[in-house]
């Protein structure tokens, strides 16, 4: 939307949203640092070996059929690893909530998997990307407008969000309350 809009329509828009009290459309526009920052990568000792093969190969073999390999490859810092991974036809919803819900992860990567065509209208995918909180508050808030009350009650009080992301959430919460009644 920024690339469209350009860095002045989107200020423009912020400010708007704000002058009409629309504060869930101006979260949408802040891009505000996550709550925890950390680099993502390789811990198990197995998995180390993939880091002594160079980015090309890693790459490569991201777009492999194999299982075994692509399951040693989710813990990859690298975004386009993980997108070849997410568009590899082998890899299941259980894997991307893995590397969804991974901590320490990087922004990119937690962004790049928001985006996906296919697994970001997933809820168990949505729910491992909203309560990391090493995810962007604009990738995580974006996310919540279709998820469960009851998960966003959960988002709300979980202390290790964003404080816009569980404010956003609480929000939310009360809306369907008040729709309801």
């Amino acid at each position: 939307l920024r690339q469209e809009l350009g860095q002045g329509a989107c200020r423009a828009v912020c400010a708007a949203a704000i002058e009409l009290g629309l504060t869930g459309v101006s979260r949408l526009f802040t891009d505000l640092p996550p709550r925890k920052q950390g680099l993502a990568g390789y811990t198990m000792e197995e998995e180390a070996k993939m880091e002594m093969m160079t980015l090309g190969q890693r790459r490569a073999m991201s777009k492999s059929l194999e299982k075994d390999t692509l399951d040693r490859l989710l813990s990859d810092p690298d975004p386009m690893v993980i997108g070849n991974i997410l568009n590899n036809p082998r890899v299941t919803e259980k894997e991307v909530v893995k590397v969804a819900s991974r901590r320490p992860n990087s922004p990119a990567i937690l962004k790049l998997i928001a985006g996906h065509r296919v697994w970001s209208k997933r809820q168990g995918v949505k729910r491992a990307l909203a309560m990391n909180p090493y995810a962007p508050p604009r990738t995580a808030i974006g996310l919540m407008a279709s998820m469960p009350s009851a998960e966003l009650e959960a988002i709300s009080k979980d202390d290790t969000l964003h404080a816009q992301v569980r404010s956003h959430a609480a929000e939310l919460v009360e809306q369907r309350k008040n729709l309801k009644d």
